[in-house]
């Protein structure tokens, strides 16, 4: 409030630059989405040298196994990428450019114009950690009740994701 008792309302320029200024908030969520690609990545490597240590150490070649386990770390280092790849969409997005162009640092591919694009790759590794995880549980169990229950329940959120896909 001014000395005259009116309240005072922030002029279009102040708002202007708080507004600038919140861009640069963006850093926030960028950070832990690299971080997350990072613990990916390695939980990726953690899977390959333990898989390869355990598939040389036992006697028979489990083949079926080895593949859920190069599977796994496919799925991992894909998460990984997503994750990058969301991380460099914020950063496109939000972050001023001085030329007002897309920046430079960036391949020409990952050109994101809409938050709507960062929907895609987040969709698709959704889909991917579901089918990674159901074909684990399918070669892991003995229990065909359970693996079913967890067959039609991945389908349903695999269906649900291909349908909003569709519609948009």
């Amino acid at each position: 409030m001014d000395e005259d008792g009116t309240e005072k309302r922030p002029t279009p320029r102040r708002l202007a630059s708080l507004a600038r200024l919140a861009m640069y908030g963006i850093v926030l969520p960028v950070v832990p989405l690299l971080l997350g690609a990072l613990v990916a990545f390695a939980l990726a490597i953690d899977v390959v040298v333990t898989g390869t240590a355990r598939l040389l150490s036992s006697q028979d070649s489990n083949l079926t196994g080895a593949t859920v386990e190069l599977a796994k770390m496919t799925d991992l280092v894909l998460v990984g990428v997503v994750l990058v790849i969301v991380a460099a969409g914020l950063l496109e997005l939000f972050w001023p450019n001085s030329s007002g162009g897309h920046p430079t640092w960036l391949p020409s591919w990952l050109v994101i114009d809409s938050l709507d694009g960062l929907k895609e790759p987040v969709l698709s590794m959704l889909v991917l950690v579901i089918v990674v995880g159901f074909v684990d549980e399918a070669v892991n169990t003995t229990d065909g009740w359970r693996t079913l229950g967890i067959g039609v329940g991945s389908a349903a959120v695999v269906a649900a994701i291909a349908f909003y896909r569709r519609l948009r």
